[in-house]
């Protein structure tokens, strides 16, 4: 047996990235999905390696057109990924594209809306792309702000479309001070009727979740399959929420 240490698939995967090599990187994540569920694949390979864009970026070592070569690497495998699950495709829909579910039709049930937040970053919205397929798109219909909106305007785009959720993405190193201050922008305008989630995604440190569901978020979480469920949770109570006020008798109100 060799006593060479085997690479991990994540760094494995974006040292290939850095070389420019698309076609190596996605038969690395092909090699992945033979031995992990496909679910896995975000947490496992793809999110460590935007954790590792945006360390790099930040110590000076990935320069900037290095860095949108990788995302526009990286689009192009998530498209890969769909053209190989065109059941799924339709799920994914831009802030401006979304649509609401016709609720006249009686063959529809309602969907649970949710609009993910990047914050200000690409890799941020690139991982909120990834997140969503994740997701049923048979229960969730799902609007994307783009990375470069301001806070203000985000807001106001929440409070046009009215959703049940925001789910925010903010990958480290860095943008938690940002990602506090919309939280806390968020929770000051919609005090009781918006639910908000953080992805957090790749964070090992459990005080930056503290601070911010002190800010206003509902839950945070540190991989995406944790966030999926955490969506479903709140979405589930939502609902039940909703059922209870519809059967209240006019002017009742039992909380």
């Amino acid at each position: 047996m060799s006593d060479e240490p085997v690479m991990k698939s994540d760094i494995s995967y974006y040292q290939r990235l850095l070389a420019g090599d698309q076609d190596e990187a996605a038969g690395i994540l092909e090699e992945h999905l033979k031995t992990h569920p496909v679910e896995k694949i975000y947490d496992e390979v793809l999110v460590p390696a935007l954790n590792y864009v945006k360390r790099d970026r930040s110590l000076g070592r990935l320069a900037e057109n290095d860095q949108q070569l990788i995302f526009q690497a990286t689009r192009e495998i998530l498209e890969d990924l769909d053209e190989s699950k065109p059941e799924n495709s339709s799920s994914r829909t831009t802030f401006s594209e979304a649509t609401m579910i016709d609720r006249n039709s009686p063959s529809s049930a309602p969907k649970v809306l949710i609009v993910g937040c990047p914050v200000r970053d690409e890799a941020n919205e690139l991982a909120l792309l990834m997140f969503w397929r994740l997701l049923d798109p048979a229960r969730y219909e799902l609007a994307l702000l783009a990375h470069e909106t301001l806070t203000s305007e985000a807001i106001e785009q929440i409070a046009e479309k009215s959703p049940a959720l925001v789910c925010i993405a903010s990958l480290p190193p860095g943008g938690l001070a940002q990602t506090r201050y919309l939280c806390k922008r968020l929770r000051k305008r919609f005090p009781n009727s918006l639910k908000i989630i953080v992805g957090r995604w790749g964070s090992r440190n459990e005080s930056n979740g503290n601070s911010l569901l002190a800010a206003g978020a509902d839950k945070v979480g540190t991989t995406m399959i944790e966030t999926r469920d955490q969506v479903i949770q709140l979405s589930q109570i939502g609902s039940a929420d909703a059922t209870d006020d519809s059967l209240q008798p006019a002017g009742c109100n039992l909380r």
